[in-house]
């Protein structure tokens, strides 16, 4: 952002709305029958979330509501969308109300500095969104290898999955959540975000 200043992400983006909601379900053995009659159960919610940059629409996934601008942002950096531009804002919708978006629509804007994107479209599937040589070869040519290091003490990494586990709403209540954590050396927890599909 110009002189020193945070890009506006806004604090809408950590608003926990509708992320898990509860459903009537009937459970089923292992062989095939019912247990009985239906009961409340909660599920996790996914919904589309339409990505735009500058204007241009580049990508619609789904994903667990909430954090929407952290996905936002961070999907148009590791595509290479931003070609290093500073990030000004990003907010819900831009071509009219949030409200009439359902917040399903997120605008990020460089004021026009990154590259006029093209979007990622294409036939919808269950993988993690980078398949293909195509895209590999283009992902190769962003990446660069890092740069030497202190190996990380292994104890540290088994004992932050208990600690991130223990920190899983999502997954506590419904079951069915990734998770991705932020950590130092010493296993201190950052951040955790969760979701359905990332």
């Amino acid at each position: 952002a110009p002189d020193g200043a945070r890009p506006a992400l806004g604090s809408v983006s950590g608003m926990a709305r509708g992320r898990r909601e509860q459903v009537l379900a009937r459970r089923y053995t292992e062989g095939g029958g019912s247990d009985g009659g239906r009961r409340p159960d909660e599920v996790i919610v996914e919904e589309p979330l339409e990505i735009r940059l500058d204007g241009v629409r580049v990508a619609t996934t789904m994903r667990t509501p909430g954090h929407d601008f952290e996905l936002a942002v961070g999907f148009c950096f590791t595509d290479g969308l931003l070609a290093g531009a500073p990030v000004l804002s990003c907010r819900y919708c831009g071509t009219g109300t949030a409200v009439e978006t359902e917040f399903n629509v997120v605008s990020v804007d460089t004021g026009g500095a990154a590259p006029e994107p093209e979007a990622r479209l294409g036939t919808t599937s269950s993988s993690c969104g980078i398949c293909g040589s195509t895209q590999l070869d283009d992902l190769r040519e962003r990446l660069a290898p890092l740069p030497a290091h202190e190996p990380w003490d292994p104890e540290v990494l088994f004992a932050v999955t208990e600690k991130v586990r223990a920190e899983q709403e999502l997954f506590t209540h419904t079951g069915a959540a990734h998770a991705a954590a932020s950590f130092d050396r010493t296993g201190a927890i950052d951040l955790v975000r969760e979701d359905i599909g990332r």
